[in-house]
Parts: structure tokens; sequence; C-alpha cells
């Protein structure tokens, strides 16, 4: 019981002298990364709940997948999965339960060079202890630290590609030019009042897909700053509705509309295009300005229909919030614009 007791020790420290030898370390990282396959088996809860429609559906089952072969970022879609509970990931240097290749393993490899290549008894019994020790300095100490090692950085990585793609879409929706009149339309009196700021003038429009909600109108100046918003709650009904009220409150938010694009005389509409509803406000708008055009009362306005992803994403955010705490969260959407 002594002799095997002091052996076992032997054995610790011997592994911990290798798992801490830097040069060990170096080359089973080199290693290791380049061989590294991912396993992964889902949870009671994931084989539930994990189906063709889910995110995770895609690799609910992996055996044996280098991990050189992961894409984009697919890994961190992994580590959400399993810290949902629905599957768990083993990230291993050698094959997992593939016949025949138990004698291939790292292990294997490594082994001989620690050997003393001598035949006796006693030699043989050492060469034994050596491979006791070297088993555990990869199973115990070294495995699941380079295990962990190359899952966060696989986890960065991942993280890495979705900040680039994040900043890329937003680069793409910062980088448009601002909005050019055409060249008929010329600074006079009536679109430059001393009591109106030089720039462009936008009056944006904004709604939300949910039934019977409001369309709100804010006027945006050449500054960036709302100088004055609109309410039209009827807005997003149809000229032709059935039903004889909301045909007439339809009309009603139309003259609304009117007075104040007489009034406040902005270069241009923007609509958000939220769904389908926006090109029947577009039409709407357009048949406006066209009358107000026809006669003679204002000078042309451009009408456009623009993407709302943007502006969704600043009417979530914590400084919209701050900088728009008495709007209504569909106008803050346009407190930007």
């Amino acid at each position: 019981l002594f002799r095997s007791l002091v052996l076992e020790g032997a054995r610790y420290m011997v592994a911990l002298q290798i798992a801490r030898e830097p040069l060990v370390r170096q080359v089973l990282r080199q290693t290791f990364q380049e061989r590294a396959k991912i396993n992964i088996i889902p949870s009671k809860k994931g084989r539930k709940e994990i189906d063709e429609a889910h995110y995770a559906y895609s690799f609910k089952y992996l055996k044996n997948k280098p991990v050189k072969e992961l894409r984009d970022d697919q890994f961190l879609k992994m580590c959400l999965a399993e810290e949902e509970g629905l599957l768990s990931i083993d990230i291993c240097i050698d094959l997992k339960g593939v016949d025949g290749f138990a004698d291939q393993t790292y292990f294997e490899e490594i082994k001989q060079f620690y050997y003393r290549d001598e035949f006796s008894h006693q030699v043989q019994e050492w060469n034994r202890q050596r491979t006791l020790a070297i088993e555990r300095a990869l199973k115990q100490f070294l495995y699941p630290q380079m295990g962990k090692e190359l899952k966060n950085k696989l986890l960065l990585e991942a993280k890495d590609f979705v900040i680039k793609c994040c900043s890329r879409k937003l680069c793409n929706w910062l980088k448009v030019s601002p909005y050019r009149m055409d060249q008929q339309v010329e600074e006079d009196d009536d679109f430059m009042e001393e009591s109106q700021s030089k720039g462009i003038r936008v009056l944006g429009m904004a709604y939300s897909s949910e039934r019977d909600h409001p369309v709100f109108c804010a006027l945006v100046n050449g500054e960036g700053e709302v100088t004055d918003f609109l309410r039209l709650p009827y807005f997003t009904k149809r000229r032709t509705a059935w039903r004889e009220e909301e045909r007439e409150r339809k009309a009603t938010d139309i003259e609304t509309l009117k007075k104040f694009l007489l009034n406040k005389k902005p270069h241009v509409v923007a609509i958000a295009g939220e769904n389908r509803d926006a090109t029947m406000m577009l039409d709407d708008v357009k048949r406006i300005v066209q009358e107000l055009d026809q006669g003679q009362q204002i000078s042309s306005i451009g009408v456009e229909l623009v993407d709302s992803e943007l502006a969704n994403l600043y009417m979530n955010s914590k400084k919209s919030e701050t900088e728009f705490r008495d709007y209504p969260p569909i106008l803050r959407q346009i407190g930007r614009a």
C-alpha cells in the first residue's frame, strides 16, 4: 500500500511538472488547435425544443467535427444553446466513438518520446510509470486547459465576426448622403423664412405595424433638431374604407397633414417602410403634395420611402429614452432623422 501511494505521488509530481513545462504547453496548444474536434449532444430539454425552425437545429448532433470548419458566428450560437441548457459541447483532440482508432490517439503518438529504450524488467516497469504520468498530465491538466483556451478563442472569434458585421451594417446605414433637392427647387421666400433655419427640413413619418396604431410625424430642421410633431390617428386607414366613419376620419387626417405641410414647408417627406401600408401612405402623401403644387400653394416637396431599420434600432436604445423622454416610442424613431 505504501509503495503504491509513493508511486501515485511520484506520478502526480511528474505529470504536474510536464504540464507546467512551457515548451510542452506551446507544442500541445498548437497541435490541439490544429486537430481539435467538436462533439455536441442535446440535453433532454434540447431534444424536445430544438426542431427544424430552431436556430440550433443545424448542430443539434455533431460528432468529430473539426473546429477549423466552423464559420462565421456558428460557435457563438452553439454557446448560446449550451447556456440555455439545450446541449453540451465537448472539444477534444482525438476521434470519439470511432472503431479502429483507439490506438491512434495523440497520447499514443507522444508516449514513446518519454520511453527508455531498454528491455529489462525494471526499465519496462519505469516505462509503464512514465506512460501513466504522461496520460495523467494530458487528461487531468493539459487537455482541459487547452479545451478551455480553444473554446474562449473560438467564442472571441465568433463575437468579433458579429461585431464586424454590425459595424459594416451600421456603416452602410450611416454613409448615405444627405437628401438633395431638385435643381428646380430654389431657396425662395416660401422655403426660407426668418423663423426657419438653413438646411434641409425633413418631415419624418413613422408608424407601428400594430392594428389601429396612429402615425406620428416629426419635423427635423437642418441642424437635426425636432421643431414640431404631429399625430395622425387614422392615417393608416384607406380612403375607400367600407365604414363611413373611417373614411371621414381619414379625410380629416389628410386635411390636417395638408395644413401642416403648408405651414411648415418641409423639403422632403420621409416615410418609414415598416410594412406594405407604407406604399399606401406614400400614394396618399404624393396626392396631397400634388394638390398643393397644382394650387401653387407651395413649391414641390419630395416624398421618399426609407428603410426604418436604423430608426427602430435608435428607438429601442437607451439614448433615445434619455433624449426624448416625453416622446412615445414610435415618435423616437424620427427624433434623429
